[in-house]
């Protein structure tokens, strides 16, 4: 029992949605549930063995009041910010640190709004991590790059068969490193250009926290979701990254859970 009340209230963690939302001043948009245990080690691979029959799920759709329904109330709550006469809208995924959820989120997000008939563009702009092209499209010629030197438009990004939306990835042998990259003119008139042909653009960050690359692009982008990880995000941190970029405080919709286990008091 002393060791319980300890992680719980000394811990400094996400535990729980009051205290989460208690202590930032922030709406919790909703909570996923772990993967499953076998698919820890390499998640999207294990996501992608049937990629033209059923898309990527998280916890399998066993359970879809958690995973699925999850989802759908973020895309909701996402659709009621946006005028459908501006055109696409821009949603920046990030997180405190890396390894709490925040390309699971972005993947899962563009999955549920494409199945939902809402035309969206998911955009891998993590240029430290990549997850999203590795395990996409690894082969990509055509990205970031490209698109930043006005060579290839986003309006031109094609559908990806098994995913039924198109994935801007980037290609792997001329990654740009600099962060000034998102917070470029030329990012700017890219996302212009996808306000005609998308009703969302998706954008898998890198880590506030770790990287300055999410501030960069925060004066290009509507709106941000921060992603924490129960258990282990810290509240300072999220407090941290508030510290850190103000116009991404002023952005945020809200918070996402990530790895909530049952028992926990969110179900």
């Amino acid at each position: 029992m002393v060791i319980a009340y300890a992680r719980e209230h000394l811990g400094g963690t996400v535990r729980s949605r009051q205290g989460l939302e208690r202590d930032l001043d922030l709406r919790c948009l909703g909570f996923l549930p772990p993967l499953q245990q076998r698919w820890r080690r390499k998640p999207l691979r294990f996501w992608l063995r049937q990629p033209t029959q059923r898309g990527i799920l998280l916890a399998g759709e066993k359970d879809p009041s958690c995973a699925g329904e999850a989802l759908i109330g973020l895309r909701l709550a996402l659709d009621a910010l946006r005028d459908p006469s501006s055109g696409a809208v821009s949603i920046g995924i990030t997180s405190a640190h890396s390894g709490e959820g925040k390309t699971t989120l972005a993947f899962n997000l563009a999955k549920s709004m494409a199945d939902a008939g809402t035309r969206v563009l998911l955009v891998d702009a993590d240029l430290h991590g990549l997850s999203l092209t590795r395990e996409l499209a690894p082969q990509s010629n055509r990205g970031l790059p490209e698109a930043h030197r006005g060579t290839f438009s986003l309006a031109d990004v094609e559908p990806v068969p098994a995913l039924g939306f198109p994935v801007l990835a980037q290609p792997l042998d001329r990654v740009p490193r600099r962060p000034d990259v998102l917070s470029s003119r030329q990012m700017r008139e890219m996302l212009d250009a996808a306000r005609s042909k998308f009703d969302y653009v998706v954008l898998d960050l890198p880590a506030v926290l770790e990287h300055v690359d999410a501030c960069a692009a925060a004066i290009h982008l509507d709106f941000f979701v921060l992603v924490a990880e129960w258990g282990r995000t810290k509240i300072a941190d999220l407090e941290a990254v508030s510290a850190r970029c103000d116009q991404i405080t002023e952005r945020v919709v809200g918070t996402f859970v990530n790895k909530v286990p049952r028992g926990s008091g969110w179900y």
